[in-house]
């Protein structure tokens, strides 16, 4: 198996049901991103979910020009990434 890319998204979840409501592709490069979400030292390429403050949320709408109306008390906004994979290798 070899990862061939990883595809991040801007996923908002309800917090009451803690299911996933709608998910936002977030297609900027990985330095961008670590200018809004400050990656763990064990993660540097952000590879885990990140629980997003409201202010990294502004910021990453902004990048990628999305309009949102943030419910902050309604939802958990997460930062989340997926890999895609070449089974055959």
């Amino acid at each position: 198996m070899k990862l061939i890319s990883v595809e991040r998204s801007l996923q908002v979840f309800d917090k009451k049901s803690e299911e996933l409501v709608i998910e936002y592709a977030v297609t900027l490069d990985l330095d961008s991103i670590i200018k809004i979400v400050k990656p763990l030292k064990s993660d540097p390429k952000l590879y885990r979910p990140y629980a997003l403050s409201q202010l990294q949320i502004k910021k990453l709408l902004a990048k990628i020009n999305l309009d949102l109306i943030m419910e902050m008390k309604t939802y958990h906004y997460f930062l989340d990434c997926s890999g895609i994979y070449d089974w055959d290798k």
